[in-house]
């Protein structure tokens, strides 16, 4: 039996259709195996934050986040520290936190798993003063991000074809990265830093991270040309783009970027604009979550 429980939802999460269904079927299952339960909806952004820090000092035992990785971002940002766990009901686009841990996608089996599972500590990342708890990326996943954040449709489709059209506009800048004490120049195509395994729909930028190692998995796309994306792309969801001869990988614990000039970085599949320098460091186990206890990205 779970405890006090407290369900936020983001109600424009997912398809038209199966929204208002997802969060009446999970509300009604949390409530027959529970003592207590509070269902809030989020109207805007940092709602969901608000809602997860009030149910901190509230006295909740749990809090339930329903939908994309936006809104799991903002409930476990309002949870890091604290006893508190975060489960995910994933309603989402992507939903590469629920992907990553192993959640099942279907609501049935997400919301029965919950009774399963088991509560585990994970790594948060930070990017100077905004956490992160799947990839940070810095340079063209951003540019995408941000074009998809102002395209009028969602999905992976709508996804590949703005990155289609970006790989076409973008110009990659120069950036000096520190990683481990050395400090390297040049002009990447994309730096990801990543907690966990994938952006989502199962496209595995990391595949070797593990969200309780205490180590970030950076993973530095350098140049790309046109055939280039050809091999980059099936190796995404292969598992193993690690090999390919123009992608860099390293484990660390902080990394440092400074870029000639401020722009856009991709938090979580969030897009927010930050300056020039980059501080990105590790949290070990700052964050108690609901996960599957044969989760492949912790470690045992």
């Amino acid at each position: 039996m779970l405890g006090k429980i407290l369900v936020v939802a983001n109600p424009i999460s997912g398809k038209n259709r199966t929204r208002q269904k997802t969060i009446d079927f999970v509300s009604g299952y949390v409530r027959e195996h529970c003592e207590t339960m509070t269902v809030q909806l989020t109207s805007g952004r940092g709602d969901a934050t608000a809602l997860a820090r009030n149910a901190v000092s509230s006295g909740y035992d749990l809090v339930v986040a329903i939908g994309g990785d936006g809104t799991v971002n903002e409930v476990a940002t309002g949870l890091v520290h604290t006893e508190v766990p975060m489960a995910v009901i994933p309603a989402g686009s992507g939903n590469g936190f629920a992907r990553s841990l192993g959640i099942p996608m279907a609501v049935e089996q997400a919301s029965s798993s919950l009774l399963r599972s088991r509560v585990t500590a994970i790594d948060v990342g930070k990017l100077n003063e905004r956490l992160f708890f799947m990839i940070a990326g810095v340079g063209f996943d951003a540019a995408v991000g941000k074009s998809f954040e102002e395209y009028h449709r969602r999905g992976p489709f709508a996804y590949f074809y703005l990155a289609a059209r970006e790989f076409f506009r973008y110009r990659p800048q120069s950036m000096s990265i520190c990683i481990n004490g050395k400090t390297s120049t040049s002009t990447p195509f994309m730096v990801a830093v990543a907690n966990a395994q994938q952006y989502g729909n199962d496209a595995r930028i990391a595949p070797k991270a593990r969200m309780n190692d205490g180590l970030l998995n950076v993973v530095i796309i350098h140049s790309l040309s046109l055939y280039g994306v050809f091999a980059v792309t099936p190796r995404l969801f292969w598992g193993n783009i690690e090999n390919l001869s123009n992608v860099s990988t390293y484990e660390t614990d902080a990394i440092s970027i400074q870029r000639d000039r401020g722009s856009f970085v991709n938090i979580d599949g969030e897009v927010c604009e930050e300056e020039t320098e980059l501080r990105i460091n590790i949290l070990p186990r700052a964050l108690k979550v609901l996960a599957p206890t044969n989760s492949q990205a912790l470690c045992r």
